[in-house]
């Protein structure tokens, strides 16, 4: 959760510049690095939330749930064995995962955020 907390204060930080160039256009420096900002945190966090391949690979046609990387987690009290061991290492992995999206993310929005307050104040 340290991770998205940092995320979320990183987005808070956005967010404040995001209001001073509300009246801006798309040809704007500061408006182009938010817009180039929100995109990439798409291309971030949307796979995480909706894949269970990864970005490369097709998913098939069926309902997928919510984060489907640690969604085993919920079978874990019921697993026993080798089952138990295969779960505890898919979520393992999952954890990763989602850990390193939200790290990037955070990333992606601190360098944007720093991008902008060196362009106000020049």
């Amino acid at each position: 959760l340290a991770k998205a907390d940092v995320l979320s204060d990183r987005l808070d930080d956005l967010h404040d510049h995001i209001g001073m160039f509300a009246t801006g256009t798309i040809n704007d420096p500061p408006v182009r690095r938010i817009n180039d900002c929100l995109l990439e945190l798409g291309r971030i966090l949307i796979p995480i939330n909706f894949t269970r391949s990864g970005r490369f690979r097709n998913e098939p046609a069926v309902p997928i749930p919510a984060l489907p990387d640690v969604e085993p987690a919920l079978r874990v009290g019921e697993a026993e064995g080798h089952e138990l061991h295969v779960l505890r290492t898919h979520v393992t992995r999952g954890i990763n995962r989602v850990t390193s999206a939200l790290k990037g993310a955070a990333r992606v929005v601190g360098a944007a955020t720093a991008s902008i307050e060196r362009e106000v104040r020049s």
